[in-house]
C-alpha cells in the first residue's frame, strides 16, 4: 500500500498543525532547555508542521510500558522501517503488516485527532469504503421506488 510520508496532519479545521517545542528555563543556569514534562513550560511554535513521517518515526522509535520485553530483533525492525520512512523520497510502499504496525504504535502514543489522522492516510480505502456504504443505499431506495412505482 502507498503512503505519503511527507503529508501534513491537519487539525478539525483543515489546517495543518504546527510542531510545538517544549521548554523551560534552568533555575540555576538560566539557560532555556527543551524538557519533557509539564512543569514551568515556555512554548514555542516551530516553523514545521505535523506530518505523517513525524507521527510514524516517532512512535516505531518510542518505548512503551506494556511492551517492557520487546527483543532486539523487533526493536531493529521498528528502527529499520523508522529509517525507511524518513528517508523516504515521495511516496513509498509498505506491506499490511507494516500498517497494523504503525496504527498500532500510533494509537499508543498519539492523542484522538492525530491518531485519526493518521489512520486516514495510512488506510484511506477504508475511508473510502465508508463514503461508499451510504450510496450504495441511495441507489438501493432508487430502484426500489423505481419498482414500485412500475
Amino acid at each position: 500500500m502507498k503512503i505519503r510520508p511527507s503529508i501534513e496532519i491537519e487539525d478539525m479545521e483543515g489546517l495543518p498543525i504546527p510542531i510545538v517545542k517544549l521548554s523551560a528555563i534552568c533555575p540555576h543556569c538560566k539557560k532555556q532547555m527543551e524538557v519533557d514534562q509539564k512543569i514551568n513550560m515556555i512554548v514555542t511554535n516551530t516553523d514545521k508542521n505535523i506530518t505523517l513521517k513525524s507521527v510514524c518515526v516517532n512512535a516505531l522509535l518510542d518505548e512503551y510500558d506494556d511492551e517492557p520485553k520487546l527483543s532486539g530483533m523487533d526493536k531493529q525492525k521498528r528502527g529499520k522501517l523508522a529509517d525507511r520512512i524518513y528517508t523516504a523520497k515521495g511516496d513509498m510502499d509498505l506491506t499490511p503488516k507494516e500498517i497494523t504496525l504503525l496504527q498500532e504504535l500510533i494509537g499508543k502514543k498519539n492523542k484522538t485527532l492525530i491518531v485519526t489522522r493518521a489512520y486516514e492516510l495510512l488506510d484511506p480505502t477504508e475511508e473510502e469504503n465508508e463514503k461508499d456504504k451510504p450510496a450504495k443505499n441511495n441507489n438501493e431506495k432508487k430502484s426500489k421506488a423505481a419498482k414500485k412505482s412500475d
